[in-house]
């Protein structure tokens, strides 16, 4: 980094008129490469006028100077400045900050002007400029061409507010009618800048001149040899030529180096870092006559509440990002010590990050900031008088903090200050008393926040333990990571009793050696951890949280089969399982999560790395679905989201093609009759007549949705004027759909390898499965099922045989069978209650149900088995961990995902929020991790453990343990030789009496089917983002009739609003609300909705058709559809 100083420059104008100039400065004709000013804010507090401004710029040309072999820098095409810039009227002080706010991955620039008076007629200026280049191996170079090039711009940039002052103040009388010394010296200016070309050929000429000389010189000695003379001197003109040659070059060289700088103050600190320069704690503890002066500080006053807020926040954030497993600790202590605790981690994070700050064995930087620290905890808790720093750790420290912290919060700093200059521990036993210092310290200071203790003697032995065993755990941690920046830290007496170098660890010389090297570390923190286990059962329950951050109880650990690597328990995500994915998006083997965040009024597709949102965009409908598929093998895959009846395809995140599916073939007369509205040849009650008309001839399930949508709105008035404005804002052209994607998933094409190119498999709202290429984006088959698909899982590959297994909303699961020829065979499974969630492994297909039932078929379709399950199911994934063959099964409850395999419960991981979605595959470079979404908006990442057995259980595969006791069976009684003896006589008999009794049952079950089809009663299935069961009555006999919808809600529903709207033949019957609005759901309440219906002409005895639908704000299509025939109604009497 560079910091670089310029002269002093003085403008012949007052200071008011520079300043009034200043920001109007833009557009003027040497500012040709400014493209935008924009005020983004602005405020006027008393004398102070505050402006932000964003200037955005073409590229610089000083970056285009940096060679290409050097630096990325020389692509830039714009670069986006933030200009910060404080008017002060009382002091006349004008002072501006200008930074870059793009490209900062690759440098920053940070510029300071400061305008002030000088006199009474001029006005000076002074400008600083910080420039940090991100390039390891060049960074100094390019930092000082940057500078040299910055440094000549300036001149453009002086000229432009130059002619801006002229402009609109005039020229200066001191310019316009210069004295005789200022025209001297500005002829002897121009003089001399008309002659830089003779001074640089009188430069060339003499140092010329000069090579001249030496080769004569040496031509002279040759000479002297060849004639056996003795050399005393070198002849006069030789002497005379190069004494002239070498005063003219230095007098022409002293011309063309250009001016002499002043002597400035920072010419020791030009080199110094940032870091050096910024901290000056000398400032912070001088002993000056203010101290004394100034007693009264010791009482000062607590911060501002603003301020302690930013502090907080500050604190959050570094802790979160610098010490995360004390961040997850510190939101399960009591909400009142939260704050307190969490300024004593800010401390410890802010000074840890000391050392990556410094260079390497430069502990004097360290330590003059680790003083800094020193010193304000002093003014804060101790003795010292002086001001309290403004920084963010200081102020949370000062207004949370308690003044008892103040000998561990030194004792910790001290500890942090021992580790600078990247030198190894001496012994083991060194390595422990440091991480007692630290570690152990910061435990014990959140002891202190917790409370107090009578017995303090074992918390403070049970914290150093800990510690101890901490700093060893993290010393080999970040052994690795330290080697590269060629730091050492592993304590040398082991290093010598192995044998052992950094080296040698670093290019893995000699492994063995280095692995009995972690193995002893290892059994060094194992003991400090049993030391510190042994004083728990001492030590108060409320302070044994103290310890949560590093202790992980006394439970074997060997027993898990989980790992956590992350957890955010609030990311401000809703997110849903059908728009979850995980792939290799940028092509660089880490495969990332994808999902759709659906907070907020628009959803967002979002790229997650870890935890981390790195890509954010945003969608214009709500998805039904999302997958990633291989499009071209050997590129990295695509993203294919479902809106509407498109695909909207992404490559690297980015926008890459749309599809639209072929639409169904909608009646000629509706498609004519939008076309002519469109066009105005016909008018807006024309257009609803005829679309009425058109409803009775065909059902209003085969038009458009925008026919459907606008059919049932209910008034006619209502109706006429929706379609005008729709008409209105449509333009020249509508397009018409009835095809919405309801579900959306992929399967191989030849090969079953992740990297062969996948085909995308869609259904449709109506019925239709399309097989669309990923390649061509092209139809390569379809098929029409009699249901609504819900969910689909593809088992096999395209080009041979493959399945797909379609739920429908009408409960039923249809096997959709495809063979080598392209020919298609279904196979139905009729179930009892709706899926919830669909999966497979190698051997079954399993169909959890809503009435807690997992059904395990097979490929073909038949029903194998039925598990009844204590709770609803959740989500389910397939199971597959290739090292060991386990193929199984994930089944996510509300707060624990069970592994099955072979329809047993091998394993079982517990959480603590309950559970809206999970994923299992590959995740980051690891294999195996289970991603866990819960209904809070928290994600958590685990991974199965290479040592894990899931055959630990195998025992309890099998039958039960109650069929190995031996039964008491009876002896034969007289009453069962009897029953024995007829059936024997009488087969033919008993067998005419079961058929009949058969017949019978089955009779009965007819006519009760029939009657609930009449009053179409009973369960209905729903989507499962609206889980509900309905129930609609008619009742009455005519001419009026009462209809009866009753709604009960089987889960959480989403805040959305909804409405129950009918429809019917208007010339039959007369609805008394077409639109009833349902107000918020509450989980197992049955809510009633009462709806009048009028039969208009009884005596015709006809009966027609009314049709009831569920409509919800998200949503195009309606969530629910049922119809029913009206019975036939009596003659009123009246």
């Amino acid at each position: 980094m560079k910091y670089w100083t310029s002269p002093l420059h003085h403008f012949d104008y007052s200071f008011n008129e520079v300043a009034s100039v200043f920001y109007d400065r833009y557009p003027n004709s040497f500012a040709k490469h400014v493209i935008s000013e924009d005020v983004i804010e602005r405020k006027i507090s008393e004398n102070i006028i505050y402006t932000k401004k964003l200037i955005v710029k073409k590229g610089a040309s000083f970056l285009k100077s940096v060679p290409k072999w050097m630096s990325t820098m020389t692509s830039i095409q714009i670069v986006p400045t933030v200009e910060e810039s404080i008017y002060d009227r009382r002091n006349n002080t004008l002072v501006t900050y200008t930074r870059n706010v793009a490209h900062t991955n690759l440098f920053h620039m940070d510029e300071k002007n400061v305008y002030t008076p000088s006199g009474s007629s001029k006005t000076a200026l002074s400008r600083n400029l910080f420039v940090s280049i991100n390039y390891p191996r060049f960074s100094s170079l390019i930092e000082r061409v940057l500078v040299i090039s910055f440094r000549n711009t300036i001149k453009k940039t002086l000229s432009g507010i130059q002619e801006k002052l002229e402009e609109r103040y005039g020229i200066p009388f001191e310019i316009a009618h210069p004295s005789a010394s200022t025209s001297v010296t500005e002829k002897a200016t121009l003089f001399t800048d008309n002659s830089q070309a003779t001074w640089k050929v009188l430069s060339l000429v003499s140092l010329a001149s000069l090579l001249h000389c030496a080769y004569s010189a040496a031509q002279h000695r040759s000479y002297l040899r060849l004639t056996e003379q003795e050399f005393t001197q070198l002849p006069l003109d030789i002497v005379i030529q190069t004494f002239v040659s070498l005063v003219v070059l230095i007098f022409s060289t002293t011309f063309l180096a250009g001016d002499f700088q002043t002597i400035r103050a920072d010419k020791e600190v030009v080199r110094k870092t940032w870091d050096t320069i910024g901290n000056c704690p000398s400032f912070y503890t001088f002993d000056h006559r203010s101290k004394c002066l100034r007693s009264s500080l010791k009482n000062r006053r607590p911060p501002d509440p603003e301020s302690v807020k930013t502090a907080f926040l500050y604190c959050a954030d570094l802790v979160k990002k610098r010490d995360y497993e004390n961040y997850l600790s510190l939101m399960l202590m009591p909400k009142e010590k939260q704050p307190r605790i969490l300024a004593n981690l800010a401390l410890n994070a802010e000074v840890s990050i000391i050392r990556q700050k410094i260079k390497r064995n430069s502990g004097v930087t360290g330590i003059y900031q680790l003083q800094f620290w020193k010193d304000a905890l002093n003014t804060l808790y101790g003795d010292s008088k002086g001001p309290v720093p403004r920084q963010p750790v200081v102020t949370a420290l000062h207004a949370f903090g308690e003044p008892s912290d103040l000998d561990l919060l030194q004792k910790l700093v001290a500890a942090r200050q021992e580790t600078l200059g990247d030198r190894p521990f001496e012994s083991v036993k060194k390595l422990e008393e440091n991480g007692k210092n630290v570690h152990g310290t910061l435990i014990q200071l959140v002891g202190s926040a917790l409370g107090k203790t009578d017995n303090p003697q074992a918390f403070l032995e049970a914290a150093e333990s800990m510690g101890a065993a901490v700093g060893v755990i993290t010393l080999l941690r970040a052994t690795i990571p330290l080697l590269k920046e060629g730091v050492v830290l592993i304590p040398s007496d082991l290093m010598q009793i192995h044998n052992l170098s950094g080296d040698k660890i670093f290019n893995n010389k000699n492994p063995e050696s280095f692995k009995a090297l972690v193995k002893d570390l290892v059994d060094v923190a194992d003991s400090d951890l049993q030391k510190s286990r042994k004083e728990i059962s001492e030590i108060p329950v409320f302070l044994r949280k103290g310890l949560l951050s590093n202790f992980e109880g006394q439970s074997d650990s060997t027993r898990k089969k989980w790992v956590r690597a992350l957890w955010e328990p609030m990311t401000s995500m809703e997110i849903s399982k059908d728009c979850v994915a995980v792939g290799d998006i940028n092509g660089d083997n880490e495969y990332k999560l994808v999902v759709v965040d659906f907070a907020g009024e628009q959803c967002r597709l979002k790229l997650l790395k870890g935890l981390t949102v790195v890509n954010d965009s945003f969608l214009t409908e709500v998805p039904a679905g999302m997958v990633v598929f291989v499009s071209d093998p050997g590129h990295s895959p695509c993203v294919a989201v479902a809106i509407g009846s498109s695909l909207l395809v992404y490559r690297n995140m980015k926008p890459y093609y749309r599809y639209n599916l072929p639409q169904n073939e909608l009646h000629p007369s509706e498609v004519e009759l939008w076309k002519s509205a469109i066009q105005r040849s016909i008018t807006v009650k024309e257009l609803f007549h005829g679309l009425q008309q058109l409803k009775s001839e065909i059902s209003i399930g085969k038009m458009s949705f925008h026919s459907q949508h606008f059919l049932t709105l209910g008034e006619e008035d209502t109706i006429i004027e929706a379609l005008g404005q729709i008409i209105s804002n449509a333009g020249e052209k509508i397009n018409i759909s009835n095809l919405i994607i309801t579900c959306i998933t992929t399967m191989k094409k030849v090969e079953s390898t992740k990297t062969e190119t996948d085909v995308i498999v869609v259904g449709t709202e109506l019925g239709s499965i399309f097989w669309i290429d990923s390649q061509a984006y092209s139809i390569l088959n379809h098929f029409q099922i009699n249901g609504i698909p819900d969910k689909i899982f593809a088992y096999g590959q395209y080009e041979l045989e493959s399945r797909l297994f379609i739920c429908t909303r009408e409960s039923d699961v249809i096997v959709l069978k495809k063979n080598t020829q392209g020919d298609f065979s279904t196979t139905v499974i009729t179930m009892k209650s709706p899926v919830v969630s669909i999966a497979g492994n190698k051997n079954h297909i399993v169909l959890a149900t809503r009435n807690n039932f997992l059904v395990f078929c097979t490929f073909k379709g038949k029903k194998q088995a039925e598990i009844q399950l204590p709770e609803p199911v959740i989500d389910m994934e397939t199971f597959f961990y290739e090292p060991k063959q386990y193929s199984g099964l994930l089944v996510a409850f509300k707060q624990h995902v069970s592994i099955y395999i072979d329809q047993f419960v091998v394993d079982t991981l517990k959480v603590d929020f309950d559970i809206e979605w999970i994923k299992f595959g590959r995740f980051g470079r690891e294999d195996a991790v289970l991603i866990i979404g819960t209904s809070a908006g928290g994600i958590g990442v685990h991974i199965f453990r290479r040592t894990a057995l899931l055959t630990a259980q195998a025992s309890e595969v099998g039958p039960p343990a109650a069929q190995h006791h031996k039964l008491t069976i009876p002896k034969k009684s007289k009453a069962f030789i009897d029953q024995s003896l007829r059936e024997r006589e009488n087969p033919q008999r008993m067998h005419a009496t079961y058929q009949r009794d058969l017949y019978m049952l089955r009779l009965h079950i007819t006519k009760a089917f029939a009657e609930l089809t009449g009053t179409n009663s009973g369960l209905v299935p729903t989507k499962d983002s609206e889980k509900m069961d309905i129930n609609v009555d008619v009742n009455g006999f005519g001419p009026c009739f009462r209809v009866n919808i009753r709604i009960v809600v089987a889960g959480e529903m989403v805040n959305h609003q909804r409405w129950i709207a009918f429809s019917c033949d208007k010339t039959l019957y007369f609805i008394d609300k077409n639109l009833i609005p349902i107000p918020k759901l509450i989980n197992n309440v049955e809510f009633t909705f009462t709806n009048g219906i009028r039969c208009l002409s009884p005596e015709k005895g006809i009966q027609g058709e009314i049709k009831v639908f569920i409509l919800s704000e998200n949503r195009r299509a309606p969530l629910w559809t049922t119809s029913f025939e009206m019975p036939l109604s009596e003659q009123s009497i009246v």
